[in-house]
């Protein structure tokens, strides 16, 4: 049933004409909530810090970037060991300076990549928050659907001498739930 809420969230999202009123109608008033929610507080995280760090992540992390890097490399080798005529050397073999300029570089990029996995577990965060409370909505819909087939039986004298229907149809705390939750969320904080 999540799976198809999923499958319809993201066929709806394609279809960024259609009214709210429909994609509510098509995958749940609560679930839509949720999204919508969620969506906030996805646009709220990003900060300029992350924007940046997001666009040097992609940037850099391009075949366009590893090309121009070779191109890079290879122009600075050719340079210095005057393969190229007419260009006088200025970074002898071992090349410290271009080694300087690449180290540097390198910590530049690593911190880049550390800020974007920061952002990036953030938002894991907030969508395992979602998909929990999607399970939970789920959860309180099946036992609804149990209960209501438990009365047919009734309604119909069919035995329903099940000790694990019985089991399920217990309402689930919800409550105790969420505090657990937070619990667990606080512990890894």
């Amino acid at each position: 049933m999540i799976a198809l809420k999923y499958s319809i969230l993201r066929l709806v999202n394609k279809r960024s004409q259609w009214s709210s009123e429909l994609k509510i109608l098509l995958i749940g008033k609560h679930v839509w909530q949720i999204i919508k929610k969620d969506q906030k507080k996805t646009t709220i995280a990003k900060t300029s810090r992350d924007t940046v760090s997001e666009f040097i992540t992609k940037t850099f992390g391009s075949l366009a970037f590893l090309l121009i890097y070779l191109v890079f490399v290879l122009g600075w080798i050719a340079w210095n060991e005057q393969w190229i005529s007419g260009l006088k050397s200025f970074d002898r073999f071992p090349y410290p300076e271009l080694e300087m300029i690449l180290s540097a570089f390198a910590i530049f990029l690593s911190v880049m990549v550390l800020i974007s996995q920061k952002r990036q577990a953030r938002l894991e965060k907030i969508a395992q928050q979602v998909e929990f409370e999607v399970n939970l909505h789920s959860e309180k819909e099946i036992t609804k659907v149990l209960q209501m087939l438990l009365k047919i039986h009734e309604k119909l004298g069919i035995a329903h001498d099940d000790p694990e229907l019985k089991s399920m149809i217990k309402q689930l705390d919800t409550e105790k739930l969420h505090q657990e939750q937070r619990k667990q969320q606080e512990e890894n904080d």
